[in-house]
């Protein structure tokens, strides 16, 4: 039952990774590529998997003032890192901003993968919609990168396989781990 959960996740991030990518090319030429439309969708399915997803199932499974501290404490340290990381006002090269987006979105897959294979929350299909949901916005910001960058579109299919075999893996790696052995 493992495998075929990892195998279901593993092809439904890369499914909403190819549906943010087309739907990116659709809406920019649909828009004629002004930008604010794409952080319209790309905010507005974040937004929607906050509100009705993931705050009231944490509100449900956890005390509300713990919920709240994460919430504050995640601010601040955004605050921080935007005015200490931030100070020069230098444009990224397409092609490094690229490279930086698909390495920090493979870590970010990669900890919930083996956060979900610790957990055993892969096996929700609430779980399961909200990471494909999740894949979409993510996919539109490769697209996005990709676009600007000038690269061909083939390079974002290896891209998005990557990042999707990323998170199937540490789904496994995840199982692997006894979470009676974690120790805080």
């Amino acid at each position: 039952m493992h495998i075929e959960m990892n195998l279901l996740f593993t092809l439904g991030s890369l499914m909403g990774l190819l549906v943010g990518g087309g739907l990116l090319k659709l809406v920019s030429h649909l828009a004629r590529g002004r930008i604010q439309f794409m952080y319209a969708i790309c905010g507005g399915i974040l937004l929607g998997l906050l509100l009705f997803d993931i705050l009231p199932s944490t509100w449900h499974l956890y005390d509300l003032r713990g919920v709240l501290l994460g919430i504050v404490a995640g601010y601040i340290i955004m605050l921080c890192i935007d005015l200490f990381l931030h100070k020069q006002n230098k444009e990224i090269p397409p092609l490094q901003a690229l490279v930086l987006l698909t390495v920090a979105i493979f870590f970010h897959n990669v900890i919930t993968g083996i956060t979900f294979g610790i957990t055993d929350m892969h096996q929700s299909a609430s779980v399961f919609a909200a990471t494909l949901l999740h894949q979409v916005p993510e996919g539109m910001a490769i697209m996005t990168v990709l676009s600007i960058a000038k690269i061909p579109s083939t390079f974002f299919l290896l891209i998005i396989a990557l990042l999707s075999l990323s998170l199937g893996g540490s789904l496994l790696i995840g199982e692997s781990v006894q979470a009676s052995s974690l120790k805080l």
